[in-house]
């Protein structure tokens, strides 16, 4: 079978018996999955000379989240120890008969077999030489990006915080003038709109982003939607006067 390129791999537990060896070493013997391949790994507990071997009982902890130490799991079928993740480091050795073939040299829990420097403790040990490779200074933190103000459903209508400066038009004076437009409409209704009129004139921008020029085009849009208006009755019939046509609705809308 083709060798498998040393190193760390994720893998999963298939099961896990007792072996204890002529010599009186008992181990505990996993067939993990890897790959599509199915290996052992092999894990002291308890040393040919009589010495438990703390390493392999955590270690046996670590990947089968166990607290204490849980005998009666041995006694059920050797696949009850399966479906476990975990991580395996990956080996060229030679088999019985002089062969290389690829062995896991260790079992890990997932992430297990590296421990995290504190970053603290490298900075102060590493900064010094890292600025002279490098050179510079220390660069200053990233200062978070504003976000928006947007209408809340549960607040009356309102403008969002005005855009600084003033040239073809402001935010506030776009957000009045759809307001006006669309007096008879609840304020969902007008959001609605703002929003639509917002993705429009900035093609995916925040509003916040938004130029005096842009302000000029938005309102624009919002003065070519007609006011309501009443539809006189027509002079040479009697009957009645034909009704109101509907207020500016989403339909009628440019944006």
């Amino acid at each position: 079978m083709e060798l498998m390129a040393e190193g760390t791999y994720d893998a999963v537990t298939k099961s896990a018996v007792l072996f204890e060896s002529k010599q009186g070493a008992l181990m505990c013997v996993f067939d993990i999955v890897v790959e599509g391949r199915i290996l052992k790994a092999w894990i002291t507990l308890v040393q040919k000379d009589g010495t438990v071997s703390e390493r392999g009982l955590k270690n046996v902890q670590d990947v089968m989240g166990w607290t204490g130490w849980d005998w009666a799991a041995f006694e059920a079928p050797a696949d009850t120890f399966g479906g476990r993740a975990c991580s395996v480091v990956i080996e060229t050795a030679p088999d019985n008969n002089g062969h290389d073939e690829s062995k896991i040299k260790w079992l890990n829990a997932p992430g297990g077999g590296m421990q995290r420097a504190d970053a603290k403790t490298m900075a102060a040990k590493y900064s010094a030489k890292f600025r002279a490779v490098l050179g510079g200074a220390t660069p200053a933190a990233a200062k978070p990006l504003p976000q928006p103000t947007l209408p809340r459903r549960d607040d009356p209508p309102r403008p969002p915080v005005a855009a600084p400066g003033v040239s073809n038009s402001t935010m506030d004076a776009c957000w009045a003038k759809l307001c006006e437009v669309m007096a008879d409409k609840p304020k969902e209704a007008i959001e609605g709109a703002w929003f639509r009129l917002i993705e429009k004139i900035g093609g995916g921008k925040e509003q916040a982003d938004l130029l005096p020029a842009d302000w000029g085009q938005a309102m624009a849009l919002i003065s070519s939607v007609k006011p309501d208006t009443a539809t006189p009755a027509a002079a040479e019939s009697p009957v009645q006067t034909a009704p109101e046509p509907p207020a500016a609705d989403e339909d009628d809308l440019p944006f």
